[in-house]
């Protein structure tokens, strides 16, 4: 067999599907239009996710009411995707489901404030963590010179229980605003982690690859075999930056020493960061 021979081979291998039952050599191949195309540097990469994360609190503070149908509008575009057809009709109907249900309770509970308050809650921003403060009581002592010794004694003894009792209420009270406040912080939180679901899914899918950080700073996502990116991908991806955390942020440190520049959010969802 001639070296002439073997380039047409190889080219005619990487054509060959995946059959996903035994060890291939690669698990997924780059398109070749891709190959030479420049990096995002670790920098820039930085940097557009610095500014993402401001925005992403900016939005955090906005109406759960618009989170809501924001997550809606996402699971209605996962029910159109066609990104995983293995799914079928039984994705498209779950889906769909829960945008509408989601939708039609956005819409009762915004209704249900309206005629509460006759404001549109969706326009007002929820309220941030408030500040907890707790006033310490002070007792009134009060000296009986005039009384003997012994009554003197007892209603010191009275003073000592009284304040006692008082000591515990307001220890109570402390417990209570400390919970209070870890729950607001948690409330906030699930928020943030909200937005910054929708955030990631739907600016990478509506600006073919890029967020407004990645904007500025002209980089974008792009997959690994040139196709553009679907609503499944970004949503995907999203994921993947969850990966990136749970192994102590090592999954985002791995692009200073990924051949590719790849993050473990990168490898879960087949795609590079390029410079545009």
């Amino acid at each position: 067999m001639s070296n002439s021979d073997e380039p047409t081979m190889n080219k005619n291998k990487s054509k060959v599907k995946d059959p996903r039952h035994i060890i291939t050599p690669d698990a997924f191949t780059v398109a070749d239009s891709l190959l030479g195309l420049p990096l995002a540097t670790p920098k820039r990469r930085a940097a557009a996710m610095g500014l993402d994360l401001v925005l992403i609190q900016q939005l955090s503070q906005i109406g759960s009411m618009v989170l809501g149908l924001s997550i809606a509008a996402i699971l209605f575009l996962l029910s159109r995707s066609k990104g995983r057809k293995s799914v079928g009709t039984a994705r498209k109907s779950i889906f769909s489901l829960m945008a509408i249900g989601l939708f039609l309770y956005v819409v009762a509970m915004e209704g249900y404030q309206y005629i509460q308050t006759q404001e549109f809650s969706i326009m007002k921003p929820d309220k941030a963590i408030e500040e907890v403060t707790v006033e310490s009581a002070t007792a009134e002592t009060v000296n009986y010179p005039d009384l003997p010794l012994e009554q003197q004694l007892n209603l010191a003894k009275e003073q000592i229980v009284d304040l006692q009792d008082e000591n515990k209420v307001l220890r109570a009270d402390d417990d209570s605003n400390i919970i209070d406040l870890f729950e607001a912080m948690a409330i906030k939180f699930g928020y943030g982690f909200g937005w910054a679901g929708v955030y990631f899914t739907l600016f990478v899918y509506l600006l073919r690859g890029q967020t407004p950080g990645k904007f500025i700073f002209r980089i974008r996502i792009i997959q690994l075999d040139g196709q553009r990116l679907t609503i499944w991908n970004s949503f995907g991806r999203y994921g993947g930056y969850a990966a990136s955390v749970v192994t102590g942020l090592s999954g985002f440190f791995q692009i200073y020493w990924d051949p590719n520049r790849q993050g473990l959010h990168d490898k879960v969802a087949s795609t590079v960061v390029i410079r545009v």
